[in-house]
């Protein structure tokens, strides 16, 4: 991957973050609500599937979490966690970052 685009993926994961945050107290959260987010108020050029990628990997790394429910069918919403907080805050490093 090139810096390009691993910078893209990063700020790609900071808006999703930064979404979930905002809207979580409002309404749930949703893949769907997050991908529509991405392309229309910040104009990416992203398919479901990789919105969906980049969600399960903040999941997997601990920023996100996943909450399922039954609504007539399962029904995923994710909040941000307090480490996801702490990262948008700058307050603990990202993932993999040594000192020089």
């Amino acid at each position: 991957m090139t810096p390009a685009e691993l910078h893209a993926r990063n700020e790609m994961d900071q808006e999703i973050l930064y979404y979930t945050r905002e809207m979580q107290s409002r309404a749930p959260v949703t893949a769907e609500s997050i991908t529509g987010f991405l392309t229309g108020a910040r104009r990416r050029k992203v398919s479901a599937r990789e919105t969906q990628d980049r969600i399960d990997y903040l999941v997997s790394a601990g920023y996100l979490v996943a909450i399922k429910e039954w609504q007539g069918g399962e029904f995923t919403h994710y909040r941000i966690t307090a480490a996801g907080m702490d990262l948008l805050d700058g307050a603990i490093p990202p993932r993999g970052w040594a000192p020089k």
